[in-house]
């Protein structure tokens, strides 16, 4: 019954794993890199943008 269930433990793990894609978006603004993740045909930041606006 254990290893059944460490079998399934890591092959939720890798599946989880094949399903994201991270990769790196640069800001043309500022040259500043941020990570983003893909899940399946979405890319999502993965980190909020620091930008600042010269005039405000």
């Amino acid at each position: 019954m254990k290893t059944k269930l460490l079998v399934f433990i890591f092959s939720l793990y890798f599946c989880c794993l094949s399903a994201q894609e991270i990769s790196i978006f640069k800001d043309p603004r500022d040259g500043k890199d941020y990570k983003t993740v893909t899940i399946g045909n979405q890319t999502w930041f993965a980190e909020n943008l620091a930008y600042k606006s010269p005039n405000g």
